[in-house]
Order: C-alpha cells, then structure tokens, then sequence
C-alpha cells in the first residue's frame, strides 16, 4: 500500500512494506503479527550507514533530512519491524 495509514481488525494481520533509502536501497517484506483494538502500529526501517555508524530507526526518511542529505552513505536497510505505539514493543521483524 501507499498509504501512511490504515485501519485493520483486530485479529492477525499481515502487511506488505517497501522502505527505500535515501540512496536508493530498498527492502520489501512481509510483515504480520497480531493487532488489538485501541493499539496503534508503526513500520519502522533501520538503516545503516549513518555518520555515527550506528542503525537508526525512522518512521520515515524524510522526517531526517540529515540522513537524508548527508554524505557518508550509502545507506543500507538494515531491517524493517513494526512497533505496536501503545506498548512500545516490536510486533513483527525482518531481515534482508
């Protein structure tokens, strides 16, 4: 999907995400895990690369346009999960 959100029932659900980086890595996937009613999810993208040399995790590459614009990349997707908001915990994981 293109969307940046959506509502799902709460039962398991599997969802199809693409991340791109700034420098043109990607990554889809799969994701499922089970949602609960009230929660609220975020796929989030680790990315690797960055000046620190640490993984970042983003919501979305343009929300940090250091990473972005910076030029120690290339940028590599490191992994891609989805964090349920109301526990802050990791729901569901993946890996290139």
């Amino acid at each position: 999907m293109t969307n940046r959100s959506l509502r799902v029932l709460p039962r398991g659900v599997c969802i199809e995400a693409r991340a791109t980086t700034s420098t043109l890595d990607s990554m889809e996937s799969e994701l499922c895990f089970n949602a609960f009613a009230g929660n609220s999810y975020e796929v989030r993208a680790s990315v690797t690369g960055a000046s620190s040399g640490l993984p970042t995790a983003v919501p979305d590459m343009h929300e940090m346009p250091e990473l972005e614009g910076a030029q120690s990349g290339p940028f590599f997707i490191s992994r891609m999960f989805v964090i349920d908001m109301t526990t802050r915990e990791i729901v569901a994981s993946t890996s290139p």
